[in-house]
């Protein structure tokens, strides 16, 4: 029996021909076999060969440690459980990429070193007969067969309307959820995952995510060390109003770490920060003030700024408001 399509493919006497169970098995091993993408080509996502439902999808894609392609027909309003079905996934599986087609037929599964597919016209109809069906072949053994295929995947990007929804996580309590997710990693010591579950939260502009991922390259946490990184990110989060970037974007610019060093600018975001009531940067605006360190030595309003700190319990303000006030400067 002839796949639609590959009639024009010779040489073909060593592609396997397969039935949907067999399809089923090596779809898992390839998923738990490759680490770098996989591109999954379904009309139907919950008609993918001998996968029984979305919970046993979700585990076989989670069984993947790749970049996950998903390209399905583009569900009708009226097909709510299919809409729900993508969202899930979205909201379980962050590294799955959904290219919802408005026209897409016959099915593809694609590692870099194998494809099983049952066409490679993604984008015509497949005669019934052949929808159970499909050949599994070598990439580097059919690699006319398999740069045909990769066109039509092209095209199916091609013909998405907009570039595709990277980030999963959308809403705020979305972002809040896989920042506290972090900060749980954090406690047990995971950096990796810290550093994951915040580059997602930073990747949506959450200002949270964005701080706590510029900790991570300031302190070198689940990732190597990179201050200018750091400081970007700072910088993002601050602009946010966020008073704990703020106070260490002034430090950062305090003690030249990713910026060129500039006292100035670290009065003004310590200020930031202290208005904001951040004790840390009250502390520090008062050191500013009573020194002169890129402000105009003002010891009052150093007394000002040390007294805010210590009502908030700093000891370190409390010694220094003492040595003011043997100074006579209260």
């Amino acid at each position: 029996m002839k796949l639609w399509g590959w009639n024009k493919i010779k040489n073909m006497d060593s592609i396997c021909l397969l039935n949907a169970a067999e399809i089923y098995d090596k779809l898992k091993k390839m998923f738990q076999e490759e680490k770098e993408e996989l591109i999954i080509v379904s009309p139907f996502i919950d008609k993918i060969d001998n996968i029984e439902d979305i919970d046993e999808l979700i585990k076989i894609l989670s069984s993947s440690s790749a970049q996950i392609s998903f390209f399905v027909k583009k569900p009708e309003p009226h097909q709510g459980g299919d809409i729900k079905k993508i969202e899930d996934i979205k909201k379980i599986l962050e590294k799955v990429i959904f290219y919802e087609i408005e026209n897409l037929h016959a099915k593809a599964y694609i590692s870099k070193d194998y494809s099983i597919v049952s066409s490679y016209n993604f984008q015509k109809h497949v005669p019934e007969r052949n929808i159970e069906l499909g050949i599994f072949f070598n990439n580097n053994d059919y690699k006319e067969l398999y740069n045909k295929i990769n066109n039509e995947i092209k095209k199916l990007k091609d013909s998405f309307e907009s570039p595709p929804d990277k980030t999963a996580i959308v809403s705020t309590e979305d972002m809040q959820t896989l920042t506290k997710k972090g900060d749980d990693a954090i406690d047990r010591k995971d950096y990796t995952e810290a550093f994951r579950c915040y580059s997602k939260a930073a990747e949506n502009g959450y200002a949270d995510g964005q701080y706590n991922l510029g900790y991570c390259y300031y302190a070198g946490e689940g990732t190597a060390k990179d201050l200018a990184k750091a400081v970007e990110l700072f910088s993002k989060a601050a602009d946010q109003g966020h008073d704990r970037a703020q106070r260490h974007l002034g430090n950062c610019y305090n003690n030249g770490e990713g910026v060129p060093q500039d006292k100035a600018k670290a009065v003004c975001w310590y200020t930031k920060a202290a208005e904001q009531g951040n004790a840390d940067a009250q502390f520090n605006l008062g050191f500013c003030y009573s020194n002169g360190k890129g402000v105009l030595q003002d010891k009052a309003k150093a007394v000002y700024w040390y007294t805010k700190a210590a009502e908030q319990g700093d000891e370190e303000a409390k010694k220094n408001l003492g040595i003011l006030k043997s100074e006579g400067n209260m």
